[in-house]
């Protein structure tokens, strides 16, 4: 094998790819959508986001069942359903001419696309085939988040400005539709033995020694205990609460609003998108870095700074009344939300033996999608209730200091 590149890597950029269109496409670009369907359709900004809430719900739904199924099954058929759904959304989303029909193909088309293109099937294909370099190959994958966001929204942008909505979005089902099944097909190996090959390459390295953080958490917790009495674990617990508010509420309610805080201040739709392509492109950075630190300090340490990163961007939030205090905002919160997949897929893979990783995985993202589900809808309520999005923001900031609180409370489980 000297000489040649592992093919771990390949997968890396695969599920790269796989991550940009599953989460780019329908998390990061739903504000500007969403901004287009309004102005065609007028409706309440609550409203609007019950597209984004939809599909998050059945994201939630249906993470539990994804995940026990990539512990027993080809995840390529999996990856395959999931593009078909998603391109077969947006064709249908084209269609539309009433506010339902929009809601009903972000949840019956988009919400599996999401699930089953999303950091749940990544991060379970990848920590097969790497231990000593998970959190980075984790890390790098999961910058296809913040590429989807940062490379495909502004186009998105430029299309519905040039033509329609509807073209647009058309024109990217079209293409998910081709290129995602293809790809899955053609490439995607769910173990190394398949390849004659080890992960990492060669033999596995323990996680738990060495620069991989001997005083952090060990890897090999609790096999065999039955899966109802992990849930009843104060781990699982924090780590379900970790997902549910930073991957989940705070992270998508911004995400599904941040084009609309930019349009409130006046500001075009162009310099709204601009805001999501900066929230990725800060995540393009923040993601491997996570995962690259992850391999080598406390765990716990890199979880809390990204929490208070994220409170700190609550706060700026809060406070804004103009277009740069929004940039100082977005800054804090891409480095949080794009470091925040890496850590939870590693957090998992520390906390829990790799035979039940994509259960695991599968309902802590239960506490993610259900929390993204509940938070577009709860600022847009309180955004028509208070006309500001302030309130929110300092609620955000309270559970986000307790979350960091948290944190701290983890422990290796009982053997």
């Amino acid at each position: 094998m000297k000489g040649r590149i592992f093919y771990g890597w390949y997968l890396v950029a695969l599920t790269l790819f796989l991550q940009s269109v599953g989460v780019g496409t329908t998390l990061y670009m739903y504000s500007v959508i969403a901004g287009a369907i309004g102005t065609d359709m007028p409706s309440a900004r609550s409203v609007l986001m019950l597209g984004s809430t939809g599909m998050l719900v059945v994201g939630a739904l249906l993470s539990p069942v994804i995940g026990r199924l990539l512990d027993r099954h080809a995840m390529k058929w999996i990856i395959i359903s999931g593009g078909i759904a998603l391109g077969l959304g947006f064709v249908l989303l084209g269609f539309s001419t009433k506010i339902w029909h929009v809601v009903l193909c972000y949840m019956l088309f988009m919400g599996v696309g999401l699930t089953a293109l999303g950091s749940v099937v990544a991060s379970t294909l990848l920590a097969r085939w790497f231990v000593r370099y998970r959190g980075l190959a984790i890390g790098i994958s999961a910058l296809g988040t913040q590429f989807g966001g940062f490379a495909y929204t502004p186009m998105l942008a430029a299309l519905i400005e040039a033509h329609d909505w509807r073209i647009a979005v058309m024109l990217m089902g079209l293409v998910i539709l081709i290129l995602v099944p293809v790809a899955a097909y053609l490439w995607v190996v769910d173990h190394p033995a398949q390849k004659q090959l080890e992960p990492d390459g060669k033999k596995a390295l323990p996680v738990a020694t060495g620069a991989a953080g001997s005083a952090d958490i060990p890897t090999q917790p609790d096999v065999g205990l039955p899966f109802h009495k992990l849930m009843l674990q104060r781990n699982f617990i924090i780590l379900f609460i970790f997902a549910g508010s930073l991957g989940g509420v705070v992270n998508n309610a911004v995400i599904a609003n941040l084009s609309l805080f930019a349009t409130d201040l006046g500001e075009s739709v162009t310099r709204g998108a601009f805001l999501v392509s900066l929230l990725a492109f800060i995540g393009l950075f923040t993601s491997p870095l996570t995962g690259w630190l992850g391999d080598r300090i406390n765990i716990k340490i890199v979880a809390v700074a990204l929490t208070l990163s994220m409170a700190a961007a609550a706060f700026l939030f809060s406070i804004a009344d103009s277009y740069p205090l929004l940039l100082g905002a977005t800054i804090f919160q891409g480095m949080a939300g794009g470091g925040f997949f890496p850590l939870w897929a590693l957090l998992v893979a520390r906390l829990y033996h790799l035979s039940v990783y994509g259960q695991v995985m599968g309902t802590t993202a239960v506490a993610a999608f259900g929390g993204a589900a509940i938070g577009p809808v709860l600022a847009g309520w309180l955004y028509d209730l208070t006309d500001s999005y302030r309130l929110i923001f300092l609620i955000f900031l309270a559970m986000l200091l307790l979350v960091a609180g948290l944190v701290t409370m983890l422990r290796p489980p009982e053997r």
